[in-house]
């Protein structure tokens, strides 16, 4: 279904402009001493932080997998309350479904209920990696596997696609060659402001548009310059863990915190 969500895009410069109140969503891919500031969580967990790092909330708890070991993948916050998620393995259970890791599951955390949204494992036999919805309804997203082919269209899981919802169809947004030096990387988080810019991390640590940075940090990238720099450091987080992000969203303030009853500027990156 096609959903009202303008509030949790638009421009990177619309959610820059109050960047000390600019929350994220993020989740990780190691299940070992994960810590933010208040907080200790697993990769099973999506938290709820700043680009500081100076806090961390719980928005979703594995348990809801009814015990089961769960890695969440893909994360975006949608503006009616509902978010997006996907996991690594099949067979998960949530809000009474069943999901694989190519489906994006939408879950609504009032109701505890879950649904397929748009992109399932039957369409496009892949796991979906990383996911975030335009204000158009479309979805930017990357999969999982090194190469694939989509509807005819050939794909890598450093690929930021597009798949439109009225057709059902996938288009290559932005080649793994145009986002990494090297020409490629598995991209591991995703979230798209609608006017070129992307919120971006990989599974390795990359070279982006000339700098290096770490696979825990959040990238500024922006594909109508090709220009790069540092939204979230992986120094924020605490503990011994190397940190991987594996998912990532922005979350309006304050509906991060009303919604749920939860309490709780870009930098040139410097490797070193």
């Amino acid at each position: 279904p096609r959903i009202a969500i303008a509030a949790a895009t638009g421009s990177a410069m619309t959610a820059f402009a109050g960047a000390a109140q600019a929350q994220l969503g993020l989740t990780v891919s190691d299940n070992i001493d994960n810590q933010l500031p208040g907080l200790t969580f697993t990769d099973g967990d999506i938290v709820e932080t700043n680009q500081a790092g100076s806090f961390g909330s719980e928005i979703f708890d594995e348990g809801l997998f009814g015990g089961t070991n769960v890695d969440v993948d893909a994360f975006h916050w949608l503006g009616d309350g509902t978010y997006l998620l996907s996991t690594i393995f099949n067979n998960r259970n949530l809000g009474g479904g069943t999901f694989s890791d190519g489906d994006l599951i939408r879950y609504d955390p009032v109701t505890d209920t879950a649904s397929v949204f748009e992109i399932s494992e039957a369409a496009i036999a892949d796991d979906v990696a990383a996911a975030s919805v335009l204000a158009d309804g479309n979805i930017v997203f990357s999969t999982g596997n090194f190469t694939n082919t989509i509807g005819g269209v050939a794909v890598t899981e450093g690929d930021i696609l597009l798949w439109n919802s009225p057709t059902d169809t996938v288009s290559v947004l932005h080649g793994q060659a145009e986002i990494f030096d090297d020409g490629g990387a598995e991209l591991s988080a995703i979230h798209a402001f609608g006017d070129g810019t992307y919120l971006i991390s990989a599974f390795t640590d990359e070279m982006i548009s000339g700098t290096m940075f770490e696979n825990g940090d959040l990238v500024l990238w922006d594909s109508n310059d090709d220009s790069a720099s540092l939204f979230f450091d992986e120094d924020n987080f605490l503990g011994s863990n190397g940190y991987n992000i594996n998912g990532a969203s922005i979350i309006p303030a304050p509906a991060s915190l009303a919604v749920l009853g939860l309490g709780g500027f870009a930098a040139t990156r410097r490797r070193r």
